[in-house]
């Protein structure tokens, strides 16, 4: 048995290694970006030196904007000015993402066969109001001023409404303010409050059980290696007994154990590769939308037979895949990949179940959804190290 570490890793740690798929000038992109995350990584867990942090982060931002809403707030609350122009440059561009509010909330997004509508989407980056206004980076006029341009946009404006509704709430603005915003309010259409289950699958009566129990989790729970490398946290013991290798299968593993934040209940996430006909448990992963499956490919642990033979048929995997993506699709697969290793789960359950005393005095509501953990420096500071490695894929190939 041969355990292959996840392309993301591979990627991040060792990129020479796939010199024979990467232009020159392209594995120098890689390696520059290798140094720049190391650095952020170096800095943010040792919380020393925040300006090689910054210039760090800045360059990452021009390329990758969307690690701008992983950002610790204690870094951006004492940032140089020139660090605060590149920010609010990055900041500017997440406004076209909308994401799904629960996605960034406790993950109780409901199944698509069973509810009545679509789930409440929102411009995350909006809901950073309250601090990029706390730490000097704009003004509530400010914020003002970009609800009237943006008015039409209803994602846009109802995301600033909930930011502005949260600091009138801690008293940041005054009530005069806050009915200036008010003025741009959209009238309430269907109330996602009410958009509830029409049934409960058996998966979400498991979920909500494990919920109500906490998940579970025994005193001393800790997280292991939360920041990566995540191979570090799966050896062939935990695999006896779980797969069957047989030639040209590989077998991709992810989920919690390998994220760092495994239970006592949690299983492991088992996915096949098929290398004759190129499938993940029998889906297509090129049809159409190359980018829907990608996250498998790039963030699984492979196990295979051998060394030389998995480390083929992931390169193989990898790259066929890559190359299928333009750049709306790459943009889509980085988007699952953060998803995959930002949000699902260790957002949700990985940093509650860790540090539950960060949580207990939180409001339950609240139109920003306050009590994610999303909120947290101990969740921001392993995030923006995960993002600063892993989510990152070559622009060109040979």
């Amino acid at each position: 048995m041969y355990l292959r570490r996840p392309f993301i890793e591979v990627m991040h740690e060792a990129p020479e290694e796939y010199y024979l798929e990467i232009p020159t000038w392209e594995l120098k992109k890689t390696l520059d970006h290798q140094k720049l995350a190391n650095s952020i990584c170096e800095h943010v867990a040792n919380r020393n030196n925040p300006q090689v942090c910054y210039e760090a982060i800045a360059k990452i931002m021009h390329h990758y904007p969307r690690i701008s809403l992983y950002i610790p707030f204690w870094i951006l609350k004492d940032a140089p000015e020139h660090f605060r122009d590149d920010y609010l440059t990055a900041w500017q561009k997440c406004w076209a993402y909308q994401d799904v509010a629960e996605a960034f909330n406790i993950g109780d997004i409901l199944e698509k066969n069973c509810r009545i509508a679509e789930p409440r989407r929102v411009v995350k980056a909006m809901h950073l109001i309250p601090w990029l206004v706390e730490y000097g980076y704009i003004s509530a006029q400010d914020i003002l001023q970009i609800m009237r341009c943006l008015r039409d946009d209803r994602v846009v404006t109802d995301s600033i409404f909930d930011a502005v509704t949260y600091m009138r709430q801690n008293e940041t603005i005054d009530n005069q303010m806050f009915s200036e915003f008010d003025k741009y309010k959209h009238a309430p259409h269907f109330p996602y409050a009410s958009l509830s289950q029409l049934y409960d699958t058996e998966s979400r009566k498991q979920w909500l059980n494990e919920k109500a129990h906490n998940y579970f989790v025994q005193p001393g729970f800790k997280l292991q290696n939360p920041a990566g490398p995540f191979s570090a946290n799966i050896t062939e013991h935990d695999l006896d007994g779980k797969i069957a290798l047989e030639e040209g299968k590989y077998y991709l593993i992810g989920g919690s154990l390998l994220k760092g934040y495994d239970r006592d209940r949690s299983d492991l996430d088992i996915y096949v590769y098929d290398e004759l006909s190129g499938t993940i448990n029998g889906f297509e992963p090129y049809a159409g939308r190359p980018s829907f499956i990608a996250h498998l490919l790039f963030n699984k642990m492979w196990v295979g037979r051998d060394e030389k033979s998995t480390t083929l048929a992931q390169n193989k995997a990898v790259f066929d895949c890559l190359r299928k993506l333009d750049e709306f699709s790459r943009q889509e697969c980085l988007i699952r990949m953060e998803m995959d290793l930002l949000q699902f789960r260790l957002m949700h359950k990985g940093i509650i179940c860790a540090y539950p005393e960060l949580f207990k005095d939180d409001p339950e509501l609240s139109p920003i959804d306050i009590k994610s953990a999303f909120y947290k420096d101990t969740y921001r500071d392993i995030a923006i190290q995960i993002y600063a490695k892993y989510i990152h894929l070559p622009e060109e190939l040979k």
